[in-house]
């Protein structure tokens, strides 16, 4: 019940300021009243569904440290809990590591200048593009299943160093060659363009085309990673990611490395990078 007047807002904004397809960006500022307003009365009417989320955290923090503490003390040595402790620590600040850890890209070092936690302008942005590629109802359900579920897949089962051995994983997700010109013959340097192109648009603008809408609202998980303001330096704003067999959206810290000159990714057989996206430990 408490989620509804925030999303009441951003629908009414979606219904009465988005007249035209597609749109790149949504206007964080509040020089624009039109933006501007909708932000102020979504901070207002969102304190009470972020107190009860402030409270479920707390509960789960609790419970988790009186059954997994003893588990620790009793089951685990000293140095699997050192070493566990010591993969995780870089993810418990800011977006990016860590002082006193290297720096193993770009993008961390700006996502690093990224020193807040979660900006209602950017959370208003992320949700109101999550809505135009999901749906209302869709969205309704995902906003208190995140706020259930997530702390605890999160906390309990996924970061939990008195329970598990953590360690850092790196892994490739290949794909096969696209063809995105339609000519049957994937891979080619067009091919790749393309499909930068399309992969950009799908994740990282705000509002699509109705046929892309669809498109996107078919997939299985779908991520929504806005645009930051033009004169954030760090170049890292929040994004939403949607996963259609558990019905949950989670909020991410996301760096776009595509304007940072000169970026490679880090893993050698990726073709190019777009986007970094940091899910931090809390």
């Amino acid at each position: 019940v408490l989620q509804l007047p925030p999303l009441f807002i951003l629908v009414l904004y979606h219904g009465c300021c988005i007249t035209t397809r597609p749109r790149e960006r949504i206007r964080r500022t509040y020089c624009c009243c039109c933006c501007g307003l909708p932000i102020g009365f979504l901070r207002l009417v969102s304190l009470p569904l972020l107190l009860i989320s402030i409270l479920w955290l707390g509960c789960v923090y609790a419970v988790n440290f009186i059954f997994s503490a003893p588990f620790a003390l009793c089951c685990r040595s000293k140095k699997d809990l050192e070493e566990s402790w010591e993969a995780i620590m870089p993810y418990t600040g800011t977006p990016g590591g860590v002082e006193g850890y290297p720096v193993y890209q770009p993008s961390d070092r700006f996502a690093h200048m990224f020193t807040e936690w979660y900006k209602m302008e950017d959370i208003f942005v992320a949700f109101l593009g999550a809505i135009d590629r999901q749906g209302f109802c869709e969205f309704l359900i995902a906003v208190p299943s995140m706020i259930v579920t997530v702390p605890i897949m999160k906390h309990v089962l996924h970061t939990n160093y008195r329970l598990f051995n953590l360690r850092d994983v790196y892994i490739n997700q290949w794909s096969d060659p696209l063809d995105g010109n339609g000519d049957r013959k994937a891979g080619s340097l067009q091919d790749k363009k393309l499909a930068f192109l399309n992969i950009r648009n799908q994740t990282l603008r705000a509002i699509h085309k109705t046929r892309d809408r669809e498109l996107t609202d078919s997939w299985p998980f779908a991520g929504h990673y806005p645009y930051p303001p033009r004169n954030r330096k760090s170049l890292t704003a929040l994004g939403v990611q949607y996963n259609y067999s558990t019905r949950h959206a989670m909020l991410t810290h996301t760096c776009h490395t595509h304007f940072i000159p000169g970026f490679l990714p880090r893993s050698k057989t990726a073709s190019r990078g777009l986007i970094g996206v940091y899910l931090q430990a809390w």
